[in-house]
């Protein structure tokens, strides 16, 4: 980012700002639980799927965060207040982010693609969330620790893109668009610098990842990071679309290639620098599973296999 862009960042996404600031000051990763066939199939093909959200369990989060926003934005004195902002701004900034918006959002949940991770923390390292293994581990899980530096980049020509989740209700959100509209107010000046176009990427880009990324409070623990492409609002050459089955079912997904495009400023995603290592879910078969990963990133060419592969130290509870 520049400066200019930078400031113009922290001014309309004041929390996804400190989140980003909280998880390259304490070192944080990421991590993807799912089962150990899936981990591995990533690995062997270096490539991340991207599913729609119709296709998950997260399609009515989606409408969670659509309302939420709605609501606030048509019915609460922050939105409000947040239509005043932007009429300060500019006349007609408002308007023309409405007229954008609207028609975007009738079709967000069917062109909405996604993949999940959560926020990992050195804590556990040595045994993974156990409310994330029973989620999504299953009784043969597997949980692909990931380094946060690419998920950091402003790579604008990439594509797809990430954001922390928002685990908001009504108070938490009209609170947030509050915010954004205090900022905009004490920063008009700043803005009317921008150029317009710049201005009204950004807040269109705020609002839409509001709705795709505000999920309920009872969703809390798991500190989620989703990785989010809309192929008819950013199509890239970099993922391509495929028809794959999932859990025996055809099914259009999007796939990320795990290897850097340094042309568009995005690096660090190859599996040697991307991966920081592998837990093993609690499993009756846990030592096959951690022998089958080890020999698998030593096919890849990753330094020290052995020391990347642990098991978790849960003890495994048959479901």
């Amino acid at each position: 980012m520049t400066p200019e862009t930078e400031r113009l960042y922290q001014i309309v996404a004041p929390q996804a700002w400190r989140v980003r600031q909280s998880v390259k000051r304490d070192g944080l990763r990421l991590a993807h639980y799912t089962s150990a066939a899936t981990a591995l199939r990533i690995l062997k093909s270096q490539e991340v799927w991207l599913r729609n959200v119709r296709w998950m369990n997260d399609v009515t989060e989606i409408i969670h965060g659509r309302d939420l926003l709605l609501r606030a934005y048509n019915d609460s004195a922050a939105g409000k207040k947040f239509h005043h902002a932007l009429d300060s701004v500019s006349e007609g900034l408002r308007k023309r982010l409405e007229d954008t918006f609207n028609p975007i959002l009738t079709h967000i949940e069917t062109e909405t693609y996604i993949s999940c991770l959560s926020i990992h923390k050195s804590t556990e390292d040595g045994l993974g969330r156990l409310s994330m293994w029973r989620g999504y581990g299953q009784n043969d899980g597997a949980a692909l620790i990931v380094r946060s530096h690419p998920f950091m980049s402003t790579a604008p020509g990439f594509g797809p893109f990430s954001s922390s989740v928002y685990y908001s209700d009504r108070s938490d959100l009209d609170s947030r668009i509050d915010e954004i509209a205090t900022n905009i107010l004490n920063n008009r000046d700043f803005l009317r610098s921008m150029p317009p176009d710049t201005v009204m990427g950004y807040l269109l880009s705020v609002l839409l990842t509001l709705v795709v990324c505000t999920k309920h409070p009872g969703f809390d623990e798991e500190k989620e990071w989703r990785i989010i492409y809309w192929p008819t609002l950013i199509p890239t050459r970099y993922v391509q679309m495929a028809t794959e089955a999932v859990r025996g079912v055809p099914e259009t997904i999007y796939k990320i290639p795990l290897k850097d495009a340094p042309e568009v400023g995005m690096t660090g995603i190859n599996v040697t620098e991307f991966i920081d290592h592998i837990i093993v879910g609690p499993s009756r078969e846990s030592e096959k599973i951690k022998h089958a990963f080890t020999t698998q990133l030593r096919n890849l060419g990753v330094p020290n296999p052995e020391s990347r592969v642990v098991e978790s130290g849960i003890p495994y509870r048959s479901s």
